[in-house]
């Protein structure tokens, strides 16, 4: 439990500016862990960057696309 409360610590909230590289942002559609984070994650980048999402139709909208390594 102390590890996932120390996890809060770690965010982008003041340092995602900072970012300059072209940046890929990845999403599963199904994703509970992480709902509505990628969308802020791009949508707070000012760098290049690319957003894909993982679709069910795809086989590939779980956390991580683990059900479609192929992908």
């Amino acid at each position: 439990m102390d590890y996932l409360q120390k996890n809060k610590d770690y965010t982008l909230k003041n340092i995602i500016q900072n970012i300059k590289c072209p940046t890929l942002v990845l999403e599963a559609e199904m994703d509970d862990a992480f709902s509505g984070g990628p969308e802020k994650v791009y949508n707070s980048l000012r760098c290049p960057k690319k957003h894909i999402l993982f679709t069910v139709e795809e086989g590939a909208e779980d956390h991580c696309q683990v059900a479609s390594p192929s992908l």
